[in-house]
């Protein structure tokens, strides 16, 4: 009875500390009975003005703080009411728990010391039991203890090690954490209050052609130093610290520090929403004790050893008896989904690394991952690569980042509305919220025009973004250029890839190139032969030269994602797809039809087996809105590189020299046909196929009709006035 009563007082203890309510009013009666016993501890001496201040609650709180804690009584009331503060602003549970146990065997030891020290002087310690001198009745306990077993040093020598072992079991955690929320609320209270002065000052400067960096950014918190850290590793593409050119890697880093513009502040970003839990536990251990009920009916011995609760997920862990045929756990979703009142149920048999069968179920309330939740972790900002984005939390609830770099190239399928352009706006606004448009520069095809055309001016775009299906081509073909270009000068400098070669000395520093495509089955509908060669092309030989690709489609069918592509690109994530045949084509595996959308994914990196169930990030259009127009303040580069591209993009060549006369010919003969312009010409097939081509897309010929020739659309006159000065 004693057990239960005590568990049942635990319970209802922990039901207090979850509950935010709960929790913030306990902590502020914390605070403010500290507040009124210091304040009547420092008038102890005038009984009558104590009285008339604190009133008799805080007479008796002082004299029973004199009687425990003697003269120690003020530290010991300002250590509680700092525990309160930290009540306040700390949601962890057992993070709360073990500070409060913390907190008070600090205050025990130290009222312990106290004593010792305080009357070592004077007469034995047996004799000096005073409360209100010393260490009160409680260091006069630990300190008579102590030295009747240990002798005075003794007693110094074994608080110490108490304190120590202490110190780093409890304390340095919550140390670092408070004062890290502390840093990160000034540095809130101070953007919040000089946002608009900085504005001002950013405008002046670049009237008067200088820059005014603003430290209301995420770089503020750590520090100069970090940032000067992070800007040695963009410019010098990762150099070794070793290297031999250091003048030049700080004249780098210094120019790349004063750009134009400063990084996004995390401001920018909503913040995640607390979610009342209470009453959690409970639903839990429901649902545990329903399943295990549900297996024993149908004659199955197993035991739910572990209960996982993600953000949109709950895992139930089975362990069955020995003899127990996996096959037959497995065969009973649908009854377990009835059982449970829950749908879609998974289940993942074995769960990887341990001896249990899995059972994934959705959440009764979900709760939303904001992506500032995820970017404001240090793992994030410290991540050594230029390409880390955030991919969202796991079922256990660790955020989980990737490197695209590594990937080296990723393909997200999903139906619509399950979150796909979401996480795909998610991965852009990662890298813009790390790198300048000197570090990471983006080539985005978007034929559906309403997902990408947000994008439109920011400085990191190579080329305005596309929207016309029918030009995907030409720039594809450009991104091969661009990288048989970079190979070029990778084999000049006799690097082996794009980091090595910025590690050389050189004025030319190569930036990473994210080729982005949108809707892969609109392309692959339009030219797909076409399509697929460019892209199988850059996933073979892009990664060396710093250029990879992320592609998505809501149609992951076979004659969209065709077996070239799937094998040259091994990354995927795929959201809830209709059927078990779309997620074998994305996955190579079922299961994604059983994803309960809204973000749940499964991510396949190139190195594991099995995919990882995730909860990707929310954004929303204002987020999204406010990180854009931050990028949009600044200089565009953009216009001079889409002119270069647009000279060469067209048809992705330069007209043949023979194509005016060829065109002259055509409007003699009054049509035109291959076999007519070797004949006349006395060329080959391949190079009157050419010119033909080249006639049609501009105009001066009709298409192909067969047998038929070609109409003539143009005159001698039109044709002169139009093409005088080509």
């Amino acid at each position: 009875m004693a057990k239960k009563r005590f568990r049942k007082k635990k319970n209802r203890i922990v039901d207090i500390l979850q509950s935010r309510i709960a929790r913030i009013a306990l902590a502020v009666a914390i605070m403010a009975i500290s507040i009124l016993t210091i304040v009547s501890l420092m008038h102890v001496e005038n009984v009558g003005l104590q009285t008339k201040m604190t009133g008799l609650l805080g007479m008796w709180c002082a004299r029973v703080m004199t009687a425990l804690f003697g003269t120690g009584a003020i530290l010991t009331a300002a250590a509680i009411g700092a525990y309160g503060i930290y009540m306040s602003t700390n949601e962890n549970t057992s993070e709360i728990k073990r500070v409060g146990w913390g907190t008070m065997m600090t205050i025990i030891l130290f009222s312990g010391a106290w004593h010792i020290f305080s009357v070592s002087e004077n007469a034995e310690i047996s004799t000096k039991l005073s409360p209100p001198q010393g260490g009160g009745l409680v260091g006069t306990l630990v300190a008579k203890t102590l030295t009747g077993i240990f002798g005075e040093i003794g007693a110094y020598i074994f608080l110490a090690s108490c304190a120590t072992v202490l110190y780093f079991s409890v304390f340095p955690k919550s140390t670092i954490r408070i004062s890290r929320e502390t840093i990160s609320s000034l540095v809130g209270i101070m953007q919040r209050t000089a946002g608009k002065s900085n504005r001002a000052f950013n405008r002046l400067f670049a009237r008067s052609g200088g820059t005014y960096q603003s430290r209301g950014d995420h770089h503020a918190a750590a520090g100069s130093e970090q940032c000067l850290s992070r800007g040695k590793k963009s410019s010098i593409g990762m150099r070794p610290e070793n290297s031999e050119d250091e003048d030049r890697q700080l004249e780098r880093v210094i120019t790349n520090y004063q750009a134009p513009h400063s990084l996004p502040p995390l401001e920018l970003l909503d913040k995640t929403e607390i979610v009342d839990n209470a009453g959690h536990d409970n639903y839990l251990q429901d649902q545990a004790n329903r399943l295990q009920e549900t297996l024993v009916n149908f004659g199955i011995a197993a035991e739910v050893v572990n209960i996982i609760s993600g953000p949109s997920l709950i895992r139930f862990e089975i362990q069955p008896a020995p003899g127990t045929k996996i096959s037959r756990i497995v065969a009973l979703a649908d009854d377990i989904a009835l059982a449970l009142a829950a749908s879609p149920v998974r289940m993942e048999a074995p769960v990887p690394g341990k001896a249990v069968v899995g059972i994934e179920i959705p959440t009764h309330e979900s709760r939303i991952i904001r992506l500032s939740e995820l970017v404001s972790n240090s793992q994030f900002f410290q991540h050594p690569s230029r390409l880390a984005v955030a991919l969202g939390i796991n079922i256990n609830g660790n955020a989980v980042y990737m490197d695209i770099a590594r990937m080296p190239h990723l393909l997200i399928a999903g139906s619509t509305g399950m979150g796909k352009s979401v996480c795909l706006n998610v991965l852009i606004c990662c890298l813009l919220l790390r790198n300048h448009p000197s570090e990471v520069q983006f080539l985005m095809i978007d034929p559906k025009m309403v997902e990408l055309s947000v994008y439109s001016g920011i400085p990191h775009l190579v080329s305005p973004v596309i929207t016309q299906a029918k030009r995907a081509p030409a720039v594809l073909r450009w991104a091969v250029r661009e990288m048989e270009r970079r190979y070029e000068l990778l084999a000049q400098a006799g690097a082996k890839d794009m980091n090595k070669y910025n590690e050389h000395p050189t004025d030319t520093v190569l930036p990473y190139l994210v080729v982005i495509i949108d809707e892969l089955a609109d392309l692959m509908l339009l030219a797909g032969r076409e399509i697929e060669d460019s892209i199988c092309r850059l996933a073979q030989m892009g990664r060396a030269a710093g250029i990879h690709l992320v592609i998505a489609t809501q149609r992951p069918s076979v004659d969209v994602v065709t077996g070239l592509i799937k094998a040259n690109i091994t990354s995927r994530i795929s959201f809830a797809v209709s059927s078990q045949v779309d997620s074998r084509t994305i996955l190579d595996m079922g299961g994604a039809e059983k994803l309960i959308g809204r973000g749940d994914m499964f991510f396949m990196p190139v190195e594991a087996s099995k995919p990882m169930r995730l909860q990707g990030p929310f954004l929303s259009d204002q987020e999204l809105e406010r990180i854009v127009q931050f990028w949009h303040s600044g200089e565009n580069n953009m216009v001079e590189i889409a002119e270069e591209e647009d000279s060469v993009a067209p048809n992705g060549e330069e007209d043949d020299p023979l194509f005016k006369e060829a065109a002259v010919l055509v409007m003699d003969a009054g049509q035109a046909s291959v076999s007519l312009l070797q004949r006349r010409l006395r060329i080959g097939y391949a190079r009157a196929a050419r010119l033909i081509d080249q006639l049609e897309q501009r105009n001066i010929i009709g298409p192909y009709e067969g047998s038929k020739p070609r109409v003539v659309l143009y005159t001698k006159d039109r044709f002169e006035k139009d093409f005088s000065n080509g």
